[in-house]
């Protein structure tokens, strides 16, 4: 299971830090705030996809994307700045 998930830099989110609980979690706001790269982000972790600048944070920078299993395990997903 999935216990915290960062974010950098990816669509709207400069840096963002979620903490997930045990059992189901709900991820609920308005249109356009950033629910859909927060999966986009996930996808990314697990499968190295969606690929290139069009999900980079508008004001650029590293992508990044931490994921802390419930385990401990650490997986690290991230690009090198845009030129």
């Amino acid at each position: 299971m999935i216990k915290k998930l960062q974010i950098q830099n990816i669509q709207s989110h400069k840096d963002t830090k979620l903490e997930f609980s045990p059992g189901v979690n709900m991820i609920i706001g308005k249109s356009d705030n950033g629910k859909s790269a927060i999966l986009n982000s996930l996808f990314w972790c697990m499968y190295n996809r969606p690929l290139g600048d069009p999900h980079r944070n508008w004001d650029g920078g590293v992508m990044e994307v931490k994921t802390v299993l419930d385990n401990g395990v650490v997986v690290l997903s991230e690009t090198m700045d845009s030129v």
